[in-house]
């Protein structure tokens, strides 16, 4: 009989196969971490990034976190209107997304938000099918942004071909996303159908289906056009707030760019971040930021500086608040994340 290891305040099984396949994906996100901070660290003089790191200004930085601060209200708000018709009262989503942030930065390939789905759940009776739904939509949205910003760089300087390809992709890729979503939630037998096509194998079709039922359960935003605009608004506004930050702490260390092109260099960095198989977007979020920045001339070292700066003050503080309110309002809080890792390995749809 296959020995279980019991959490101590769960007391859900966890079984060393499923232990296993935890450590072998933390291991694959650190291993990705370490390539992308080898590229990092190619063309750059460490002692000179040094010297940037103490000489920048940092009185922007309260400020650049108040702006972030002021960008999680429009995430949550967002929430609410992916949760029509259910009225999930911010009191609610606004810790569970803060814990999400953490657990996003913390876990290995974004498990953050299997511990959203876990939360959810169990603080407002809200199904987990229906918030990974959610989550895969929320990343239409903020892809289809994202991608929008990364092209806009084509207008501002010589971005590259595998930037303006990274964007048109990202950006066309995510609007279509969307529109063969409203159209499946405009007909949901659609889907069944498709999936009973000889073009997906028999072996297939089962999971596809789980799959595809998923992401229908978090494709009522896309049932109103109120919603969606609502939802896009949101998402738009989420993000001119968060680039404000970026802007900020660009000043910190002098850069002399535009907000647009510091814009389009968190976009592209956002974007690296938003790849799971590294550990906090450690080494992906760096690399990029300064390739984006050496696109408009900026010195390797400072662009380097400037990027490791920032990803300290965007993932640092948030992961902190994350963990200080799962740890001040869930008293269950450490059983909840354990169930969460343990459905991330053993529910086929997580």
């Amino acid at each position: 009989m296959q020995r279980e290891v019991r959490s101590q305040r769960g007391q859900l099984p966890v079984r060393p196969s499923q232990r296993a396949k935890l450590w072998a994906k933390l291991l694959l996100t650190v291993l990705v971490s370490l390539l992308f901070v080898y590229l990092f660290l190619q063309g750059i003089d460490l002692e000179e990034v040094a010297d940037a790191l103490v000489r920048a200004d940092y009185v922007y930085v309260p400020f650049a976190l108040l702006l972030f601060a002021a960008s999680l209200v429009p995430r949550a708000l967002r929430w609410q209107v992916f949760y029509r018709p259910e009225a999930v009262p911010l009191r609610t989503l606004f810790p569970v997304l803060l814990v999400t942030y953490a657990g996003n930065n913390l876990l290995p390939l974004r498990a953050g938000e299997i511990v959203r789905a876990q939360l959810l759940r169990d603080r407002a009776g809200i199904s987990r099918l229906r918030t990974l739904g959610t989550a895969a939509v929320e990343r239409l949205f903020d892809f289809a942004v994202l991608g929008s910003f990364v092209l806009l760089g084509v207008f501002l300087g010589n971005i590259g071909f595998a930037f303006a390809a990274a964007g048109l992709l990202l950006a066309g890729g995510s609007l279509l996303g969307l529109v063969v979503g409203w159209a499946f939630v405009r007909r949901p037998e659609a889907l069944e159908g498709a999936l009973s096509r000889r073009i997906v194998p028999q072996a297939w079709r089962e999971r596809a289906k789980e799959y595809g039922e998923l992401v229908l359960a978090g494709l009522g935003v896309l049932r109103s056009p109120a919603s969606f605009r609502d939802a896009a608004a949101l998402t738009v506004a989420a993000w001119l707030l968060e680039f404000g930050m970026y802007y900020l702490m660009a000043l910190s260390f002098s850069l002399g760019e535009s907000y647009l092109t510091i814009a389009f260099a968190g976009a592209a960095a956002n974007l690296a971040l938003s790849v799971p198989f590294s550990q906090a977007g450690v080494g992906p979020f760096q690399t990029v930021t300064k390739e984006a920045l050496l696109r408009f001339g900026v010195a390797a070292n400072a662009a380097a500086a400037y990027a490791i700066a920032l990803h300290v003050v965007l993932v640092g503080p948030v992961s902190v608040a994350g963990l200080l309110v799962l740890w001040a309002t869930l008293q269950s809080g450490s059983a909840m994340v354990r169930r969460a890792i343990v459905a991330e390995t053993t529910d086929p749809v997580a």
